[in-house]
């Protein structure tokens, strides 16, 4: 798997899990380059990047950067989609366990 290893593609998926231990104040791209270990140029086109794809936004007050409600939006979707494998599973665990008649 190394051999697909993409340095950016990297980046940016650190910075989208440290973002979601910071969704009411964000934090400033400098912190978000110390934390990720990158330059403040290479975060800026990172944030970019995030922000272009509306997986975050910027807090015109503080200058900080926060995730967008789309990616938790997705994680009820996946939340939902888990309830309804479950309730299938029961039906069947149900129909196996019913005494025949």
């Amino acid at each position: 798997m190394e051999q697909y290893r993409n340095d950016a593609q990297q980046r940016i998926l650190k910075v989208t899990l440290l973002l979601f231990g910071h969704v009411i104040k964000g934090l400033p791209p400098s912190v978000l380059a110390r934390e990720v270990g990158c330059s403040n140029a290479l975060m800026t086109r990172d944030i970019a990047n995030l922000v272009m794809s509306g997986l975050a936004e910027k807090d015109e007050t503080s200058g900080c950067y926060r995730l967008t409600s789309r990616l938790p939006q997705q994680c009820f979707k996946m939340l939902a989609e888990i309830d309804s494998a479950e309730r299938r599973i029961k039906e069947v665990q149900q129909r196996y366990t019913r005494n025949p008649d």
